[in-house]
């Protein structure tokens, strides 16, 4: 009896020291997992301080533009009265491009230091920088076909499935021209056709 629990002794213990070595990689690697510090990648190196603060702002004026309802001489006059006040104030700067039509303001370059002075001057409603946008590449054969368009805007989905028919809804398109003497949009424009509302931005000097 006392052999026979030896020896079940000496088999627990085998399997204790088997299963030891089993586990210890484990218990190691884990161990290496979780004390493994967190490697920074090194910074790129730079010649010096690089200032991403923009030196040409859109200038926002108080009254509203030219499409909206102010009249082109009150605009001329707000601009005026601009460019006084910001001269009077020794304010620095170079103005590129003036807008009244359908943005009431114009754009310039200028110090950032300067910007809190130029956001102080009396009709200066807000200040946008302006920033470059890429054109981004096209890919050849990208573009969908006018047929898919229904389903591709889910507007099957709407009429079919959630009952919407459009009725009573008034829908803006912007684009660079428009037919309006085609059959599928009306034949016609104004009151009582399908183009009710409508307004030539560019005129006929595109």
């Amino acid at each position: 009896m006392s052999q026979t629990l030896t020896g079940g002794n000496h088999l627990m213990k085998r399997f204790v020291t088997i299963f030891t070595l089993l586990l210890a990689p484990a218990l190691v690697l884990g161990a290496t997992q979780q004390i493994q510090p967190q490697i920074t990648p090194p910074l790129a190196k730079s010649a010096g301080v690089i200032n991403e603060t923009p030196n040409r702002w859109f200038v926002e004026f108080a009254s509203k533009p030219a499409v909206e309802g102010t009249s082109k001489r009150a605009l001329n006059q707000e601009r005026k009265a601009f460019r006084a006040a910001a001269k009077k104030a020794g304010l620095k700067y170079k103005e590129h491009f003036s807008f009244g039509k359908l943005f009431n303001g114009l754009s310039a370059t200028i110090e950032p230091r300067d910007l809190g002075k130029l956001s102080r001057i009396q009709g200066v409603k807000a200040l946008y920088p302006v920033l470059s946008v890429p054109v981004p590449e096209t890919v050849p054969g990208s573009s969908p076909e006018l047929y898919t368009a229904i389903t591709m805007t889910g507007a099957d989905i709407a009429q079919n499935e959630l009952g919407y028919t459009g009725a009573g809804i008034k829908v803006a398109v912007m684009d660079t021209g428009i037919d309006y003497d085609h059959p599928d949009l009306g034949g016609c424009f104004g009151d009582g056709c399908r183009l009710a509302y409508g307004y030539d931005f560019v005129g006929d000097a595109y």
